[in-house]
């Protein structure tokens, strides 16, 4: 290799060492998993005290209440980038927000919910259905 060489080669793996963790940066943050509106599942709401509707399966149980729901992930899922999608009488859907551990889980809600899809964002997967 010859000094012209030796140059490029230097430019060429130090362009990779920053450009490489800035772009991986970049499109993880363009994920989008989260599109609640600023809205998080940790945060505690108040107790409420009426059930309205109880739904489960072998992977979740939805308690359903005047403004939100709450799911009871049962057991860890194996998709990182699972999301709870509101899915309505339309076919409309709407994303109430992103769920990965096994435990509970509450999101508000500005109608009443008629059914609940688990699924993958990153490889657009259904996980699992719920009809409430």
């Amino acid at each position: 290799m010859n000094s012209k060489q030796r140059k490029t080669h230097l430019v060429v793996w130090l362009l990779l060492a920053i450009g490489l963790p800035v772009f991986i940066f970049l499109s993880v943050k363009n994920l989008d998993f989260n599109t609640n509106n600023g809205k998080t599942s940790e945060v505690t709401f108040k107790s409420e005290s009426t059930v309205l509707k109880v739904s489960e399966n072998e992977f979740i149980k939805v308690n359903t209440f005047k403004d939100s729901i709450e799911i009871i992930l049962k057991k860890p899922l194996k998709n990182a980038s699972a999301v709870v999608v509101d899915l309505n009488s339309e076919n409309k859907s709407k994303t109430l927000g992103q769920i990965s551990q096994a435990g509970t889980y509450r999101f508000q809600v500005d109608r009443p919910v008629e059914k609940i899809l688990i699924m993958d964002k990153i490889k657009k997967q259904p996980i699992t259905t719920l009809i409430l």
